[in-house]
């Protein structure tokens, strides 16, 4: 594909292009719900927790086999648990964000995306 202008942007044919190639420019609208709260089970101490709590449970220790599940649940759940909205204030407040965009060219910061 030949390269483009920045002064005049894509041509009409050249859009069209891109857009069989690539597909429209959107997210996807499909929320995962399941997949992070997996994805803390893969954390080392988790797993070493999960194996524990396993093992006790198969030498017949079946309280100390429930409380480290329950232990590793309730932790994997708070990881979960949203956050007040004073907490994402205060995130803000420690990291600017801004949006970069580039017209003609041109540099443009115009933008601070969290507002303290």
């Amino acid at each position: 594909m030949p390269a483009v202008d920045t002064a005049q942007g894509l041509s009409t044919s050249q859009a069209a292009q891109m857009l069989l190639r690539h597909g429209p420019n959107r997210l996807s609208a499909r929320k995962r719900v399941l997949a992070p709260i997996l994805l803390h089970f893969r954390n080392p101490l988790v797993l070493v927790l999960m194996a524990a709590s396993a093992i006790s449970a198969l030498t017949r220790e079946e309280p100390g086999s429930i409380v480290i599940a329950w232990v590793v649940l309730l932790s994997v759940t708070l990881d979960f648990a949203p956050m007040p909205p004073m907490c994402f204030a205060l995130l803000a407040a420690l990291v600017p964000c801004y949006l970069a965009t580039v017209e003609c060219a041109k540099p443009w910061f115009y933008r601070r995306l969290m507002r303290s």
